[in-house]
């Protein structure tokens, strides 16, 4: 009876604190909520989900939860110092992701989020396993052993990797509310060029810092020369001169804002933003229907900011998103890859 009300209070407290955790990014005024989600996560969440942990596998594997919690706190706390030394580790993780996401980012988001997962779930599980191991030989050493098979290592490493499957579960639900979803809730990601209302729209980009240009006809990129940009610089720069988005910022900027405009009637039915933070990305607004909807896509393992978007006639925009650049069709919201690059700049030829 003792015992049952000894987890009792635990979980009242562990519920209260989660509480409070989630109401924290809510107050921030800077940032976006996932990163104050993150650092939530990153200076005291860590201490929590060891809790919870602690949790978990002494109502299910019959460990003291005094005893199994300061082992686990620690262990998030080194799990989490590991991942950070890790991370800065460019030279590690750049060629991990650029392999899950290959030539066409678009059409492998779902590799790229699935395989980060499973390598941080795996790193997780181990790093912290022989913290669980002390853990469980604390019990033991306090207790004794009734049974030695409760202390062998296989069961200790199911016990480990069923208290992340819950952790990461309670991770999901806290993150998932403040990440930026519009892209997986509003866009149709599609194959081919095929929606394209200008095809012989030509778009110039840089790849590894190279010019390239690409038509919207689906063939394809060709490398282009210095006297090729400088012809497209001075079209655009007589075009937008005075205009507080130039050409010069609107190539430069990595900040979001207006858009260039190539449509007939400039600022007709469709408009688009860009937005500095990856939460929202790319914003369109119909000033006649007020209809409106986002595409942003800011999740704990991917943020792909919205940048140096264009207008085309027919109600469509091409625009850098993350690595690549991709054509929007508004209406229907279908959503294209064009090429892997940065920085477009789109020519609509007579």
């Amino acid at each position: 009876m003792e015992l049952v009300r000894g987890n009792t209070g635990y979980r009242i407290v562990l519920m209260t604190a989660l509480t409070l955790a989630l109401a924290v990014p809510a107050c921030a005024n800077a940032g976006t909520l996932l990163m104050w989600a993150g650092m939530g996560h990153l200076f005291f969440g860590n201490a929590l989900v060891g809790l919870f942990e602690a949790f978990i596998i002494a109502r299910l594997y019959g460990i003291r939860y005094h005893h199994a919690a300061p082992w686990l706190v620690l262990a998030n706390y080194l799990s989490m110092a590991a991942g950070m030394a890790l991370v800065m580790l460019d030279a590690i993780f750049a060629p991990v992701t650029n392999a899950l996401l290959g030539d066409a980012p678009l059409y492998r988001l779902p590799w790229l989020v699935g395989g980060m997962t499973a390598i941080t779930f795996g790193l997780s599980v181990l790093i912290e396993w022989p913290l669980y191991h002390a853990a469980f030989r604390r019990n033991r050493f306090a207790y004794g052993a009734a049974d030695e098979r409760q202390y062998r290592w296989q069961r200790i490493l199911q016990a480990t990797v069923l208290a992340h499957v819950a952790s990461y579960l309670l991770l999901a639900v806290y993150y998932l509310p403040v990440s930026g979803t519009g892209f997986i809730r509003h866009a149709r990601v599609t194959r081919g060029l095929d929606i394209a209302a200008n095809p012989a729209a030509v778009v110039y980009y840089l790849r590894d810092g190279m010019p390239y240009r690409v038509r919207l006809d689906g063939s394809p990129p060709v490398a282009v020369s210095a006297e090729d940009i400088d012809a497209v610089i001075l079209h655009y720069a007589g075009r937008y001169t005075g205009d507080e988005n130039n050409f010069h910022h609107f190539l430069h900027s990595d900040t979001g804002g207006r858009v260039f405009d190539l449509r007939e009637h400039v600022g007709a039915g469709w408009r688009a933003r860009t937005h500095f933070w990856s939460t929202i990305g790319l914003e369109l607004r119909n000033e006649h229907t007020g209809d409106s909807f986002d595409l942003g896509l800011e999740l704990p393992f991917v943020s792909w900011p919205s940048r140096h978007a264009t207008l085309l006639p027919g109600d469509q925009v091409v625009y850098q998103f993350g690595p690549q650049i991709v054509l929007l069709d508004i209406t229907t919201r279908r959503l294209a890859f064009i090429a892997r690059g940065s920085r477009p700049v789109v020519v609509c030829e007579e």
